[in-house]
């Protein structure tokens, strides 16, 4: 007997050429159907003698002449069904390619439900699209009528992110990812929410909402009235002009009370749906932007207004996936990376200015500049904080000493003041003081 756990069926899966997005149905049908054993046998008990035994992981239905038949059926071979790649293939092709898993009993009863989980869903990294535009949202919102109607518009990002945020709830993350890039369509998603656990549990809910819209519409509208305003705020927090966004915030305050949303909810669907560009930001969102930018340079790191490295910290701190001392950490290891020699102070707390600043006056100094014209990445500067034992070659701090010699064979040194002095003063001792 051979027996897959999880991971080992969505390792199979792969080397079966199965598209990542459907792995995770493909597993939880294979679960159900099998317990993951590829040698299980089902009789089937039909009048019609055309049918053999269900074999293998997917318990596909075999055949007794599999020659006689073409597509799909011309895979259901007892014998090839053994094998579970080829059984997996044949269930693949049986599925219409991952578009229909009716064929299988546990999937029209629900049974598959119970194995589809995190540990079946492939890790994804992506995070979801955001719209372009000064803080205004596109698109229309509809109200859910039936459970396989949720009425989503492809082309409205607070739709996607809605989409996207229920996927989360439901425990399906790879949907976000693949309907960021293309590899899972709306109705594909739509299809896979619908059927899980968490959806049909939503629908209770649902049906509650709506009993209480008839039966004490005073409340209801108070209620909706209150998530209104979460969603009002978290817009505002955003740097989005509400008023231009009054149709948006009601119609996502229709949608939402027919689910168990948070404030967190609200928050990670506005932060999906604008650009946090810190040139228009308003609200925390600017707040963030400017402490960011300004911490960033603290470390010696830049951080343009339209950059892609901004906007992803000021979503994650409004969101609330980084912490201030989440991003600090960022900002102090990237100058650990660059500046080794001083990671001792780093961790003691100093920034790259605290322990640049004092050489930065010393460069300026010796080379008459103004020190704000001595930035990171100065050559006299760099030469000083990533100095070097020769004889080891291990993290070393120059002396006074070493850094007035590092700074003398600097090239601008030969223009300063100091230098035509000294030369003059050199001159005039070789010729015993006269001319």
């Amino acid at each position: 007997m051979a027996k897959y756990t999880k991971e080992q069926l969505v390792q199979l899966l792969r080397k079966a050429g199965i598209p990542e997005k459907d792995i995770p149905m493909m597993v939880a049908i294979a679960l159900a159907e099998s317990a993951g054993n590829s040698d299980a046998q089902g009789d089937q008990k039909l009048a019609d003698n055309k049918w053999g035994n269900s074999v293998g992981l997917f318990q596909v239905r075999s055949l007794r002449d599999p020659s006689k038949y073409k597509g799909a059926d011309a895979l259901r071979d007892a014998t090839k069904l053994e094998d579970p790649i080829f059984n997996a293939k044949a269930a693949w092709a049986i599925s219409k390619q991952g578009k229909d898993f009716t064929p299988w009993t546990t999937f029209n009863e629900g049974t598959y439900l119970d194995y589809m989980n995190d540990s079946t869903t492939p890790s994804r990294s992506r995070g979801p699209k955001v719209i372009k535009g000064k803080g205004k949202v596109i698109g229309e919102l509809n109200l859910p009528s039936s459970q396989e109607d949720i009425n989503i518009d492809t082309e409205n990002t607070i739709d996607l992110s809605f989409l996207q945020t229920i996927a989360n709830l439901s425990g399906l993350d790879y949907l976000i990812t693949g309907l960021n890039d293309g590899t899972v369509t709306t109705q594909e998603a739509l299809t896979a929410i619908s059927a899980s656990r968490w959806f049909k549990n939503s629908f209770i809910q649902k049906r509650e909402a709506l009993a209480l819209q008839k039966q004490d519409p005073a409340t209801f509208k108070n209620n909706l009235k209150n998530i209104e305003s979460e969603i009002k705020q978290a817009f505002i927090e955003a740097g989005v002009d509400v008023n231009e966004n009054l149709k948006q915030i009601k119609k996502l305050a229709g949608k939402a009370i027919f689910f168990d949303l948070t404030q967190e909810d609200f928050i990670k669907i506005v932060a999906n749906s604008v650009d946090f560009e810190s040139n228009y930001l308003k609200g925390l969102a600017n707040t963030y932007a400017m402490d960011i930018i300004k911490k960033g340079q603290s470390f010696g790191v830049t951080l343009a207004n339209k950059s892609a490295e901004l906007k992803r910290f000021v979503k994650a701190k409004f969101t609330g996936e980084m912490s201030d001392d989440d991003i600090n950490n960022f900002f102090k290891q990237e100058a650990i990376k660059a500046f080794p020699n001083y990671k001792a102070r780093f961790d003691a707390g100093a920034t790259l200015e605290d322990v640049a600043d004092p050489f930065k006056k010393e460069i300026a100094d010796y080379l008459e500049l103004d020190v704000k014209d001595v930035n990171y990445n100065d050559p006299a500067l760099k030469g000083i904080m990533t100095a070097t034992n020769p004889k080891d070659g291990s993290p070393y701090a120059m002396s006074a000493s070493e850094r007035l010699k590092l700074i003398q064979n600097d090239p601008r040194y030969d223009k300063t003041k100091r230098s035509q002095n000294e030369l003059v003063g050199s001159l005039l001792n070789m010729v015993g003081g006269r001319f």
